[in-house]
């Protein structure tokens, strides 16, 4: 005799036919698709050289084969560089590992995203116009085409996301168990994965009241996936603890690092808030963005609100970070915030699409809508160069063989060869055996020439006896002694003549600059100046 139906059980049913329709692409073959596609794109875009910046160190930590950061922890991102040093493994240069690692992370994220895309949306349209979205996205596009760990991040992100959907269609635990795993792995590669972690205990609790309970033994299990995939991590943690000699000093260096002011950040919220909203026109640079509003209140209504509550926690708990995140490169960190964010773009699309009749024309019309970006980032630094050269929308700070407008607003970087350029003209024009003082935007290319070619080794360069190893002691620009020693010899360069790029032990007034090729040499310029009058 078999068991009478519930009526919970229909409503339940009735729920997920709805959040989880008939798929308008086979799941797999648009993964497949779209990641060919958008890893053509990448790799085809991406930088050939080296880059300036946290890419640039990548590059320098891949070539030096250090797999965690001994200097910030919260900096290692253990998994990215494991894969790239097995990239170098089968014979790639260094530089080239970072860079395609970086492109096909990229690429995988957009097939996640694509992927996600048919389990939520019923027609086509919908589909394709928002993949070609965030294909084209700014962020998603700009860091696939440098070495940049979120893209990595990412990638791992979008898949929890598909796993999170597959386990609230189907109830069974071993996807729960994944989810968790892929959750921990993606803090092992980057913190911000630890956002997510609301949205888990949030979701838990809506399925508790309506389905088959997530018990105790349930949730042990996707601990310990957890834990598992966050083995790296725990590695770290056990030898920074170590280390420093307190779990709670490793804990924090593991969180935030140096960058803690920024990760607790509560200033200056309205210009980051107005920021944050501008890079995300940027990056959607199309009215089909604003379905976003309408796709809120359509996947509450028709889809199962467990999904609905975890996708909301996890973009509220991602905007508050980047929001907050007051660092010049804020919107390398809103990639997953955005993908939240095109999820209801989607949703409200589809059910704009549903509701009209497809067409050769409509459908051209919607392609056409989801493909204005290119033009967009094109025509923007032409536009900010002749009509608002004073513009501070990007960071304008002078650096040679770079323009800032096109670095920050142009997501592509074939045939950008600046940072290499400019590590070889500051490797041949500066005297021989000197100190340089460089920020850590330019210091990458310099140091990656110096490892990869021996390069003038000879130059020292402050903050980087980590990589400097053929250098017997480290010169430490905050000790007076050895600084005043450094400047009276005439043997102290800084690569940078901005008061907001220097060094900070080279801020006081008494310091001054004498351009000596692409780099400044440091002088005492007061009259009893222990340097003496430049020479």
């Amino acid at each position: 005799m078999t068991a009478p139906v519930k009526r919970s059980d229909i409503r339940a049913a009735v729920d997920r036919g709805r959040a989880f329709p008939r798929r308008p692409f086979h799941p797999v073959l648009i993964h497949l698709v779209t990641t060919v596609v958008a890893g053509v794109l990448y790799y085809a875009t991406a930088i050939p050289g080296l880059a300036w910046g946290d890419s640039g160190n990548v590059q320098v930590r891949v070539l030096s084969g250090i797999i965690h950061d001994p200097d910030d922890p919260s900096r290692s991102h253990i998994p990215f560089y494991v894969m790239a040093s097995a990239l170098t493994r089968l014979g790639v240069e260094p530089h080239r590992a970072a860079t395609l690692l970086s492109a096909f992370a990229g690429a995988v994220t957009i097939g996640n995203v694509a992927c996600i895309l048919t389990l939520l949306c019923r027609t086509r349209r919908a589909v394709v116009a928002a993949t070609i979205l965030s294909m084209f996205s700014h962020s998603i596009w700009s860091l696939a085409a440098v070495p940049e760990v979120m893209t990595l991040s990412s990638a791992l992100f979008t898949f929890e996301l598909i796993v999170i959907i597959l386990f609230l269609k189907r109830g069974e635990r071993a996807l729960l168990c994944l989810a968790f795993f892929l959750n921990g792995l993606g803090a092992a590669t980057h913190n911000m994965a630890v956002l997510t972690c609301p949205a888990y205990v949030v979701m838990l609790f809506a399925h508790n009241r309506r389905e088959t309970p997530v018990g105790g033994r349930d949730i042990a299990m996707g601990i310990a996936a957890w834990v598992v995939g966050a083995a790296p991590l725990v590695w770290l943690f056990i030898k920074t603890s170590t280390a420093t000699g307190s779990a709670t000093a490793a804990l924090s260096d593991m969180l935030a690092g140096r960058f803690a002011f920024a990760v607790f950040n509560t200033g200056s919220l309205p210009r980051l808030f107005l920021r944050t909203v501008a890079y995300t026109v940027y990056s959607f640079p199309t009215p089909l963005i604003f379905c976003a509003v309408t796709g809120c209140a359509h996947l509450w209504r028709r889809a199962d609100r467990r999904m609905m509550l975890f996708v909301s926690m996890a973009l509220l708990f991602q905007g508050l970070f980047v929001a907050r995140y007051n660092v010049p490169d804020q919107h390398t960190f809103m990639a997953q915030m955005l993908i939240l964010l095109l999820l209801f773009a989607a949703v409200g699309l589809d059910e704009f699409c549903e509701a009209r009749p497809a067409g050769i024309v409509p459908t051209a019309a919607l392609i056409a809508l989801a493909c204005p970006a290119i033009l967009v980032y094109s025509a923007t630094p032409h536009f900010l160069r002749r009509y608002w050269p004073e513009s501070t929308v990007v960071p304008t700070r002078f650096i040679p063989h770079r323009d800032s407008l096109d670095w920050f607003l142009k997501p592509w970087r074939n045939g950008d060869d600046g940072a290499q350029r400019f590590a070889r003209d500051v490797l041949r024009d500066i005297p021989s055996n000197v100190v340089l003082a460089v920020d850590s935007t330019l210091m990458p290319p310099i140091l990656y020439l110096q490892i990869d070619e021996e390069l003038r080794r000879d130059v020292q360069i402050v903050s980087a006896h980590t990589y400097q190893t053929w250098l017997p002691d480290e010169f430490r620009l905050d000790e007076p002694a050895a600084r005043n020693e450094a400047i009276a010899a005439g043997r102290l360069y800084s690569g940078t003549d901005d008061s907001s790029a220097l060094n900070p032990h080279l801020r006081d007034p008494r310091y001054s600059f004498r351009p000596s090729g692409v780099v400044f040499l440091v002088f005492d310029s007061t009259p009893d100046g222990s340097s003496g009058a430049p020479r």
